[in-house]
């Protein structure tokens, strides 16, 4: 384990590995050669269960190859623990008790609309894709700052056609059209000759599918949805196109499904980790759990690994062939998620009230162009950090609006290990009302701490409960500190019920 003493050490050192790279210190002049920045998301990817991080599968091999040309960020953290306050944080700068984007397909306030990356980057060609129907209704939003808005039907080769195109912008209308005059199975149904004529396309559809794939996706294809099909393949094979020709410079955001669940890996992966004696730590449930099995929880561990480790190599392909075809000469490539997926504690998969690390903490990694060694960032930083390193990189000014700051080796600056980092759960409020009930995080290194309060599984605990952890000495978060340590959990306490007393003031009745 990493000591604090050799933590400072490393976080010192770590910026002058990369003093040759014409990347770092004063910003750079905007105008002509001005970078080309390439944003690669996979939903749902935690941190926690790559290779590349310390996991204990090999998940990452190919991943562990690139970064030793990258800089790589070792406690990386969303804004929130699931697509909509994650992506909408990456996307403003902001976290979410700011852009308010907390809910299911909520999107950033109408009045801070404009306050997105598409929009600092306005002499840039801005290119946008999102193949989560929450993303996208992001990306939808900040279509008018956008030049090109691609629909997120583009990579999906098998699909509910008609009604993806019809309502390309809108995924919940599109779900509810076709439930509603076609799907036999839903209680919505209203005409008797259109869905039947639809299932029995759809299962023709089903045999031809199943046809073309064989036995190499044993659960199926990846999918979005039960209806709406791709590839990782053909995921990578559309970057590749639509980046091809672009106007230079250009921005560019991708945001891919995968892994987010069902989890399909090819048949290669699904085997992989099977029996390999593997287990993770064991952990007390959680009073907010949302899972009691713990069978159910390794089994779809072992599931989401596997699809991790197909991930893995289609990046690996996907770099190769940016490299090949010169693509990335002149282009920053950023590697992210929006949030991660837990295994543990009674709580499975995303959609939850947790906070902890496999949630919350996510990989990130910026390919510069040109940097021929590995740089590895220790110190804290968030998804709000993205936006002004990106802009800084570009050699524009920093955005007025943004809660983050320029990220290390770029800013020149040494590691900032007092400056405190937050996460909101809050998807049960609406945006206009204050945080009524809410999971809160709060990082000062090496102290995280989560507030739970209001929900009605914490009765008997009088509807709140703290956990404080040593991220440090402690990052699988196995004892919990708020007892022990006093102090420390009161000051973090006050700290976030200030920030967020702030954050709701516009709100109050």
């Amino acid at each position: 384990m990493l000591k604090r003493r050799d933590f400072l050490k490393l976080a010192a050192l770590a910026p002058l590995a990369y003093a040759g790279a014409h990347w770092l210190g004063p910003q750079r002049q905007a105008g002509a050669g001005a970078p080309n920045i390439l944003i690669v998301l996979f939903d749902t990817w935690t941190a926690q269960n790559l290779s590349l991080y310390g996991y204990g599968r090999a998940t990452t091999p190919h991943l562990a190859r690139l970064a030793e040309r990258a800089i790589v960020y070792h406690q990386h953290y969303a804004g929130g623990n699931f697509t909509t306050p994650g992506t909408s944080t990456l996307l403003t700068g902001t976290y979410p008790w700011t852009h308010r984007a907390i809910r299911l397909f909520d999107r950033v306030l109408p009045e801070l609309a404009h306050h997105n990356v598409f929009a600092a980057f306005e002499d840039y060609y801005r290119v946008g894709y999102a193949q989560n129907p929450v993303a996208n209704t992001l990306l939808v939003q900040f279509t008018r700052d956008m030049d090109k808005y691609l629909p997120l039907y583009k990579t999906l080769p098998w699909r509910d056609m008609l009604f993806t195109r019809l309502f390309s912008r809108d995924h919940i209308i599109a779900t509810a059209a076709r439930n509603l005059g076609l799907r036999q199975d839903s209680d919505l149904s209203t005409s008797l000759f259109l869905s039947e004529a639809y299932n029995r396309t759809w299962r023709a559809k089903e045999r031809n599918l199943r046809a073309d794939v064989g036995d190499e996706f044993p659960f199926g294809l990846p999918t979005i949805d039960e209806e709406n099909h791709m590839t990782l393949e053909g995921n990578v094979d559309f970057l590749l196109d639509q980046v091809a020709d672009l106007p230079r410079p250009y921005l560019g955001y991708f945001h891919f499904f995968p892994p987010h669940g069902p989890y399909r890996p090819e048949r290669t992966f699904w085997t992989e980790f099977r029996g390999d004696g593997f287990l993770p730590p064991a952990k007390l449930l959680h009073p907010l759990r949302n899972e009691n099995n713990r069978e159910r929880l390794d089994a779809e561990r072992q599931m989401y690994d596997g699809y991790l480790a197909n991930i893995d190599a289609q990046f690996g392909r996907l770099f190769q062939e940016l490299e090949r075809r010169g693509l990335l000469q002149n282009t920053i490539l950023v590697l992210t998620s929006d949030h991660g997926e837990s295994f543990e504690r009674g709580i499975i998969k995303h959609f939850c009230k947790g906070l902890h690390q496999p949630l919350t903490h996510i990989p990130l990694l910026i390919f510069p162009p040109g940097l021929g060694q590995r740089v590895d960032i220790l110190s804290p930083t968030s998804a709000v950090d993205v936006m002004p390193t990106l802009l800084h990189l570009a050699g524009k000014p920093p955005a007025p609006w943004a809660d983050g700051q320029v990220l290390r080796p770029f800013s020149g600056a040494g590691p900032d290990l007092a400056r405190p980092l937050f996460a909101v759960e809050a998807k049960e409020i609406h945006p206009r009302r204050p945080l009524g009930m809410a999971s809160l995080m709060v990082l000062r290194w090496p102290y995280k701490l989560t507030y739970y309060y209001n929900y009605a599984e914490l009765e008997s605990l009088g509807r709140q409960l703290v956990e404080l952890y040593d991220i440090e000495r402690d990052p699988e978060e196995m004892t919990d500190l708020a007892n022990e340590l006093p102090d420390v959990r009161d000051e973090l306490l006050t700290l976030l019920k200030q920030q967020r007393a702030a954050a709701d003031q516009p709100y109050l009745q």
